[in-house]
Order: structure tokens, then sequence, then C-alpha cells
């Protein structure tokens, strides 16, 4: 007789069997699946920290180069201006020269000196002219309407004999008045015939005086070796506005720099980096 019961139980236990091989494989197979997901999952995070290690060395080298380029602009800045000081310095004395130069080439030193030699000699004849005029009655009225017409001029009495002029509203008296004494002594030194040739002499020598120094100051302007040391300043001047533009521009990236760093951004390279390492990148693929 058939043990059907003993069949069954023997297909149950086989098949349960089976079950858990099938299981087991499967377990065998998921489990390298999640280890290689763990492992991947490591590697991104340390790949992560890497990417964020190299930023922070790149942005705090970034900023050192923004801080080394201030520095450089700041002496830049200093060696500038102590150029434009000795070009100033040597404009100064380069122009005393020149003028020096063209003073006595053109004759103005002498001129100068025949101006105060005709002064002295008019003076000295003049002088007691002058002298024993005051000591007249005529003199004397003649004071009197100079007195009289500034009285005038500050009272603004006697209208009718003032002009107005444009200072603050005041009235002028007749210049006969206020150029009495002026006029006096002015004939009195013509009427003596030394003292007008000297005088006239005296006044010849101021034109001349006058006359060559509109000379000596065209040749000085067109002086080359002035114009030189002109030139040589101006371009100190606009070297030490190029070295403060440049001086700004570098003080406002640094701190650009030092704001983005603080935020935890990515600082850009400076252009001196970026070059390098364009160049460094350059040269590695020609040698591949």
């Amino acid at each position: 007789m058939v043990d059907h019961i003993g069949i069954l139980k023997a297909a149950g236990i086989a098949l349960a069997a089976s079950s858990l091989m099938a299981a087991s494989a499967r377990t065998a197979v998921a489990a390298p699946r999640a280890g290689s997901a763990v492992r991947r999952a490591i590697r991104q995070d340390n790949a992560r920290r890497r990417e964020r290690a190299q930023q922070a060395t790149e942005t705090q080298s970034a900023v050192n180069d923004y801080t080394t380029a201030v520095a450089n602009a700041e002496a830049a800045v200093v060696e500038s201006k102590a150029a434009l000081r000795t070009a100033g310095q040597n404009e100064t004395a380069t122009r005393k020269t020149v003028i020096a130069k063209h003073e006595k080439s053109l004759g103005l030193v002498k001129a100068l000196a025949d101006q105060q030699a005709a002064k002295t000699a008019w003076e000295s004849v003049a002088g007691p002219i002058l002298e024993a005029l005051r000591n007249t009655p005529e003199y004397a009225q003649a004071e009197a309407k100079v007195t009289a017409a500034k009285e005038k001029r500050q009272t603004g009495a006697d209208n009718d004999e003032f002009v107005a002029v444009p200072r603050r509203g005041e009235l002028a008296a007749p210049s006969s008045d206020l150029m009495a004494v002026a006029e006096l002594e002015r004939r009195t030194l013509d009427a003596d015939p030394d003292s007008k040739a000297l005088r006239e002499r005296y006044l010849a020598a101021q034109a001349r005086v006058i006359e060559l120094h509109k000379k000596v100051t065209a040749a000085v302007e067109d002086d080359t070796t002035l114009k030189s040391a002109e030139t040589a300043t101006y371009s100190a001047r606009t070297a030490v506005e190029a070295a403060e533009a440049n001086l700004a521009a570098a003080q406002a990236r640094l701190a650009t720099a030092q704001s983005v760093a603080a935020d935890g951004g990515a600082v850009e390279q400076p252009r001196s980096r970026r070059s390098k390492s364009t160049a460094s990148e350059s040269s590695q693929t020609s040698q591949n």
C-alpha cells in the first residue's frame, strides 16, 4: 500500500528546502549590491570633502594673492609720488636756470642795473628840489586841496563836482584836486633841466626793462630744456594718478574676495594666477 502521507511530507520538505535555497541565493546576490552602494556613497562623500578642502585652499590662496597685490599697489603709489617730487624739484631748478640764462643773454640783467642806476641818479637830483618845494606856500595850498577833496569824497558833499565810480557807490573828487600835490611836484621837477633829463632817462630804462621782461618770458616758455622738465613732471603726475587708481581697484578686489571667502564661496583667482594655470595646463598638454 502506497504511503501517501509520507510522500506528501517528503514533497513539502523538498519544497521548503528549495525555497530556502532560493532565498539564500537572493540574499547572497543582494549583499554585494548593498555593499557597493555604501562604498559608492563613501567615495562620493570623500570626493565632496576633497572638493571643499580644495576650494578652501584655493580661496585662501586667492585672498593671499589679492592681499599681495594691494601691498604691491601701495608700494607703487609711494614710488610714483617720490618720482613726482623729484620731477617737480628738477623742474623748479631747471626753470630758475633757464630764466637766469635768458635774462642774461637777452640783456635783462644789464637793463635792471641800468634802471636802478637811472633811478638813483634822478632821485639824487630830485630829492633836494622836492625838499625845498615842500617848504613853500604853494605846496601847502596843494596839500590843502588834496585834503579837502578827500573829505568831500568821504562825506559825499557837493555832488555836482563829483563823479560816481563803481566802488561801493563812492564818489570820486576831480583829479585836479586829488592830484594837486603830484602835479605840483611834476611841474617843479620838469622845470629843472637836469631833473627832467634824468627822469626821462629813468622812464626809458623802465620801458626797456618791461620790454625785455616780455622777451624773457617768451624765451622761457619756448625753451626745450624747460619743456622736457615740464613733460617729465606731467608724466610723473599721470603715473601717480594711474598708481592710485590701480591701488583703489586692488583694494576693491581684495574686499570682494574677503567677503566671498567669509561666506564660504569660491573666490575668483587673480588674473596672474589664472594666466599661470593656463600656461601650465598648455605645457602639460603639449608634453602629453
